[in-house]
């Protein structure tokens, strides 16, 4: 099916199988569209429109969700039934209970195949008003598509899709709750459901336990070129193996491929998802999988009485930094999703694909500058001298500045000018798996994906060649970048918002980059507006750049801006007017890579912060930047003076202290100058993420 190729990318949703450990599913995407709702009421707020006063629901992202066993059954509640999240919380609690409280004492599978039809029924009739709805969503089919996995029991090598909407393969005429049966339908759980021409189905978790693979087969069949924005990945938690018992003797038999099946199921999950880490490992922030790591392994499908574990697990899961950082990510791609590759180039034998296949076996290569880049020479040149005179040993460079200051551009440049390196490879330092990705793929023949024989690799190779190791946006505070670096050889050059990285670099081995250079701004301004560099043009620019202190992730949206929808002469006005949504205008990066905002870029660096360096950056605010000083802070704190709200007066005290760390140990207060020059705020966390004025 070919579509539109200005149709949005497409966001795809796949949940895994696994009992009442399916909970954990809907608490994360419960995180996630209360995420959305943030994001959103922001940018309503900016507008002056009404707020969003509940999360949104799942159907209104994303263009098509696959489910099997348990999540098969949330795929039908978020999807085909459009519940929102609570609502699918409170209907999935009861529906555990309801159907794992009694064993069954006598026939094929532990529990009672009709209490789960029975609740199945009672959470469509009160959606639909009819517990036999059909699953064929024919007045709204198009509208989130959603399908559940299944397998035929008379053949076990054929999945079997039960969808909501037509499709070119034959449609299963059946009820919303009999393919919920179908997906759920796990031997030595529940018997199987006879649908159609008593054809016997049983749950789609034997080999299809975590579905990524199918949603993609199945998007492509549904949407051909259409090229995809996201892939989201929900588990049900880290598990042991799981151990299937023999059927007693009074049960069905079940064939021994079903019970080696079965307990291959924790194994399919994590071999799926590395899998999916191997496709999309040249596709940044495209593929998100979302799994409660620690916890689950004690939890078995049934034990509806530890409903109240699985979420004190993933609750605890979802407080995880790094679980937080990908959260972030995950709801900035879905809000705004960056289109990269095509679905027929992403999984099609096809010439197309050519490209990402070679991709996927070479080290990555550095991007190419921007053209509009300009400017830089003094660092530049800097960097060129300082590899040049330190080529006997490993030689370390260190590009520090504020997000969006142009660093990685900058490196870009210095790639594309330099002669000397025989090879350059390029690593995304973003965050740890996307750093020993790209690291993995350098070695040659890396058969097992292993990033020490990539460093051993490049030490091996430092006798015969110069090469360039680039670690780009390497942000993280808690990153420990050097156990990445190659034992005592090549060049390595860095760039980063974390000024004491300078401390891998040696003399004259780092610059900070920041505010442009006048004449150099009005340049870069003047190209992205598409303006004559004629005398008014170079006026009206002088004055704009200004306005934007110089900062070259301004600099370029504005001229981007200017080109679409203003002039050089009308925009400035309109700025000081207009600033907040201007700054805020994602759309108007698409000719620079970094693909953010400006505020945006500057709240990823804010977010990193604790409130007493949030607090000092609020003072701050209030000041005129040129006039800030040490002095100020120091009197402040050293005042006997006391504020009337003795509440605000212990916070200042509180923030003040650890500012100036006073010396306390003195029969008189004392400022502590070296406290305040080396670990402004929370220690070195505000130096790291903040550049103003000295």
């Amino acid at each position: 099916m070919s579509t539109s190729v200005k149709e949005p990318p497409l966001k795809l949703l796949a949940l895994d199988g696994g009992g009442i450990r399916g909970l954990s599913e809907l608490l994360i995407i419960k995180e996630v569209m209360h995420g959305l709702m943030v994001e959103e009421n922001a940018k309503r707020e900016k507008e002056g429109r009404e707020l969003l006063s509940e999360p949104p629901k799942p159907c209104d992202y994303f263009d098509l969700i696959g489910g099997t066993s348990t999540g098969g059954i949330i795929a039908l509640m978020l999807g085909r039934l459009r519940m929102d999240v609570e609502s699918a919380i409170t209907h999935y609690d009861n529906l555990a209970k309801e159907v794992f409280s009694s064993r069954k004492l006598w026939g094929d599978g532990k529990f009672k195949a009709t209490k789960l039809e029975e609740a199945v029924k009672l959470v469509v009739r009160s959606i639909t008003g009819d517990s036999e709805s059909p699953l064929l969503d024919g007045e709204n089919g198009e509208i989130c598509r959603t399908f559940v996995c299944a397998k035929n029991a008379v053949n076990m090598g054929i999945p079997v899709r039960f969808r909501t909407y037509p499709s070119r393969e034959t449609h299963i005429n059946c009820t919303i709750w009999e393919a919920a049966r179908a997906t759920s339908a796990a031997p030595t759980f529940f018997k199987r459901i006879l649908i159609g021409r008593d054809q016997p189905y049983v749950d789609g978790g034997l080999g299809y336990n975590n579905p990524c693979q199918t949603v993609l087969d199945e998007a492509r069949v549904l949407f051909g070129d259409r090229q995809i924005g996201c892939l989201v990945s929900v588990g049900t938690g880290q598990v042991q193996v799981i151990a299937i018992g023999r059927p007693v003797w009074f049960q069905q038999a079940i064939p021994t491929n079903v019970i080696e099946a079965l307990k291959a199921i924790t194994n399919d999950c994590e071999k799926t998802h590395r899998d999916m880490l191997d496709r999309f490992a040249k596709l940044p922030n495209t593929y998100f999988r979302l799994n409660v790591e620690q916890g689950m392994q004690g939890i078995e499908l049934s034990e509806w009485e530890k409903l109240s574990s699985v979420e004190a697990h993933t609750v605890q899961y979802m407080k995880e930094r790094e679980v937080q950082e990908k959260l972030a990510s995950l709801v900035s791609v879905i809000q705004m999703p960056r289109a990269q590759v095509t679905l027929e180039q992403l999984i099609s034998p096809h010439p197309l694909i050519d490209l990402v296949v070679q991709q996927s076996r070479e080290h990555k290569l550095c991007p190419p500058p921007v053209e509009s880049f300009v400017g830089r020479r003094d660092i530049l040149d800097q960097m060129h001298l300082y590899f040049r005179l330190n080529s006997t040993c490993q030689c370390t460079f260190i590009l520090h500045g504020l997000g969006g200051s142009g660093k990685s551009q900058l490196a870009f440049k210095f790639v594309e000018e330099s002669t000397q390196f025989s090879d350059v490879f390029y690593v995304d330092a973003t965050n740890e798996q996307t750093l020993q990705t790209d690291l993995e793929s350098i070695a040659p023949e890396n058969v097992e994906r292993s990033v020490d024989e990539s460093l051993c690799w490049l030490a091996s190779q430092a006798k015969n060649s110069q090469w360039l190791l680039l670690f780009d946006n390497a942000d993280k505070v808690d990153l420990k970048l050097n156990k990445y670096f190659p034992s005592r050889c090549g060049n390595i050059l860095i760039t980063t918002r974390n000024v004491e990285l300078r401390t891998y670099a040696g003399k004259g081995g780092d610059a900070k980059v920041g505010d442009m250079d006048h004449e150099d701004a009005k340049n870069l301004l003047l190209y992205q507006a598409r303006a004559e560099p004629n005398d008014e043009n170079k006026v009206l620019a002088d004055a704009i750049v200004k306005e934007l202190y110089y900062f070259a992730l301004a600099i370029s949206q504005a001229g981007a801006y200017i080109h679409c929808h203003s002039s050089l002469k009308g925009y400035l006005g309109f700025y000081l007017c207009e600033r907040d949504h201007l700054l805020d205008e994602v759309q108007f990066q698409n000719q620079d890579p970094y693909a953010q905002a400006v505020y945006a870029t500057w709240k990823l660096s804010y977010d990193r912060l604790d409130t007493l360096s949030k607090s000092f950056l609020q003072i701050c605010s209030l000041l005129h930047h040129e006039g800030i000083s040490e002095k100020m802070f120091e009197r402040a704190t050293l005042s006997k003076e006391q504020l009337e709200d003795s509440e605000l007066q212990d916070t200042v005290n509180d923030l003040l202290l650890h500012l100036g760390k006073q010396k306390l140990d003195s029969e008189s207060k004392q400022w502590d100058s070296w406290g305040f020059q080396n670990h402004s705020s929370t220690g070195p966390t505000l130096e790291w993420y903040y550049y103003g004025e000295e």
